[in-house]
Protein backbone atom coordinates (compact mmCIF):
# COMPACT_ATOMS: atom_id res chain seq x y z
CA UNK A 1 0.00 0.00 0.00
CA UNK A 2 1.69 3.88 -0.73
CA UNK A 3 -0.67 6.19 0.55
CA UNK A 4 -1.65 9.20 -2.21
CA UNK A 5 -3.77 11.19 -0.25
CA UNK A 6 -6.50 11.82 2.34
CA UNK A 7 -10.51 12.78 2.08
CA UNK A 8 -13.59 13.08 3.82
CA UNK A 9 -15.41 9.83 4.52
CA UNK A 10 -18.86 11.13 2.98
CA UNK A 11 -17.08 12.03 -0.53
CA UNK A 12 -16.30 7.80 -1.32
CA UNK A 13 -19.94 6.95 -2.28
CA UNK A 14 -20.99 3.27 -1.55
CA UNK A 15 -22.07 2.79 -5.05
CA UNK A 16 -18.66 3.78 -6.19
CA UNK A 17 -17.05 0.29 -4.36
CA UNK A 18 -15.57 -2.34 -6.81
CA UNK A 19 -14.42 -5.88 -6.21
CA UNK A 20 -15.92 -8.46 -4.37
CA UNK A 21 -13.71 -8.35 -1.13
CA UNK A 22 -12.83 -5.87 1.39
CA UNK A 23 -9.28 -6.44 2.66
CA UNK A 24 -8.22 -5.65 6.80
CA UNK A 25 -4.91 -4.04 6.60
CA UNK A 26 -3.08 -4.69 10.39
CA UNK A 27 0.14 -3.41 11.16
CA UNK A 28 3.33 -5.72 11.16
CA UNK A 29 3.39 -8.19 14.25
CA UNK A 30 6.67 -7.60 15.10
CA UNK A 31 7.49 -3.55 14.54
CA UNK A 32 6.01 -2.41 17.72
CA UNK A 33 7.09 1.43 16.55
CA UNK A 34 5.07 0.80 13.25
CA UNK A 35 2.48 -0.29 15.26
CA UNK A 36 2.49 2.63 16.95
CA UNK A 37 2.85 5.07 14.22
CA UNK A 38 -0.38 2.78 12.60
CA UNK A 39 -2.49 3.14 15.60
CA UNK A 40 -2.06 6.80 15.08
CA UNK A 41 -3.18 7.16 11.88
CA UNK A 42 -6.16 4.58 12.54
CA UNK A 43 -6.98 6.93 15.17
CA UNK A 44 -6.74 10.16 13.63
CA UNK A 45 -8.75 9.34 10.30
CA UNK A 46 -11.31 8.30 12.80
CA UNK A 47 -11.42 10.94 14.87
CA UNK A 48 -11.48 13.23 11.87
CA UNK A 49 -13.81 11.24 9.62
CA UNK A 50 -11.39 11.22 6.70
CA UNK A 51 -10.28 8.04 4.76
CA UNK A 52 -6.98 6.92 3.06
CA UNK A 53 -6.70 7.26 -0.71
CA UNK A 54 -4.49 4.66 -1.95
CA UNK A 55 -2.27 2.38 -4.52
CA UNK A 56 -2.26 -1.26 -3.91
CA UNK A 57 -0.23 -3.58 -6.03
CA UNK A 58 -1.15 -7.59 -5.18
CA UNK A 59 2.45 -8.48 -6.71
CA UNK A 60 4.67 -7.50 -9.20
CA UNK A 61 2.86 -8.80 -12.29
CA UNK A 62 -0.29 -7.52 -10.99
CA UNK A 63 -1.92 -4.33 -12.21
CA UNK A 64 -2.30 -1.50 -9.30
CA UNK A 65 -5.27 -0.49 -7.64
CA UNK A 66 -6.48 2.81 -6.25
CA UNK A 67 -8.81 2.36 -3.50
CA UNK A 68 -9.94 3.74 -0.04
CA UNK A 69 -8.80 2.76 3.28
CA UNK A 70 -11.63 3.52 6.15
CA UNK A 71 -10.36 2.98 10.05
CA UNK A 72 -12.38 0.44 11.73
CA UNK A 73 -11.77 0.40 15.23
CA UNK A 74 -13.03 -2.58 17.49
CA UNK A 75 -12.76 -3.71 21.23
CA UNK A 76 -10.24 -6.42 20.39
CA UNK A 77 -8.23 -4.70 17.28
CA UNK A 78 -8.06 -1.68 15.28
CA UNK A 79 -6.87 -1.65 11.56
CA UNK A 80 -8.21 -0.25 7.81
CA UNK A 81 -10.55 -1.45 5.86
CA UNK A 82 -9.59 -1.21 2.13
CA UNK A 83 -12.21 -1.25 -0.63
CA UNK A 84 -11.02 -0.70 -4.32
CA UNK A 85 -12.28 2.63 -6.28
CA UNK A 86 -13.01 2.67 -9.92
CA UNK A 87 -10.49 4.33 -12.00
CA UNK A 88 -12.02 7.88 -13.89
CA UNK A 89 -11.94 5.33 -17.17
CA UNK A 90 -14.05 3.08 -15.65
CA UNK A 91 -16.77 5.20 -14.75
CA UNK A 92 -19.90 5.58 -17.41
CA UNK A 93 -22.06 8.19 -17.50
CA UNK A 94 -25.72 7.69 -19.19
CA UNK A 95 -28.56 9.73 -19.82
CA UNK A 96 -32.01 8.16 -19.92
CA UNK A 97 -34.97 9.46 -20.72
CA UNK A 98 -37.56 9.59 -18.38
CA UNK A 99 -40.26 6.58 -18.70
CA UNK A 100 -43.10 9.43 -17.68
CA UNK A 101 -42.92 11.16 -20.70
CA UNK A 102 -43.06 7.98 -22.97
CA UNK A 103 -46.48 6.99 -23.57
CA UNK A 104 -45.05 3.37 -24.65
CA UNK A 105 -44.16 2.79 -21.32
CA UNK A 106 -47.57 4.47 -19.60
CA UNK A 107 -49.71 2.08 -18.13
CA UNK A 108 -53.20 1.33 -19.89
CA UNK A 109 -56.64 1.48 -17.76
CA UNK A 110 -56.56 -2.61 -17.91
CA UNK A 111 -53.33 -2.64 -15.81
Amino acid sequence: FAVLGFCRSSLVQTYRYMGNQVLKVFAAKDDEAAAVAFSALINALNELDMVAIVRYVYDRRSQPQVGAAFPLIKNEYECLAYVQLPYMEDLRHYMFSSLKNNKKYTPTEEQ
